[in-house]
């Protein structure tokens, strides 16, 4: 059995680094400003965002938990 605690730390920094910029994308995509930036800007920056979020689900306790989230979700309507 492996007894290796997770997230280890190595995993802790990589994981902040991700979820740091990813809120960052988050806020600049929501603020009022980001319509009036340039299309291609708009574009890398929603698409570093999306890869950053299939990187973070693809680690493996968050994908543990999405798929018992996903077994156990209930619809709203």
């Amino acid at each position: 059995m492996n007894n290796e605690q997770r997230p280890n730390e190595k995993e802790t920094e990589v994981l902040t680094l991700f979820y740091n910029r990813f809120y960052s994308l988050y806020n600049e995509i929501l603020d009022d400003s980001f319509i009036q930036q340039s299309s291609m800007i708009r574009f890398y920056k929603l698409r570093e965002a999306f890869s950053i979020y299939k990187e973070i689900c693809n680690y493996e306790p968050i994908k543990e938990y999405l798929k018992w989230k996903k077994k156990r979700w209930r619809a709203l309507f």
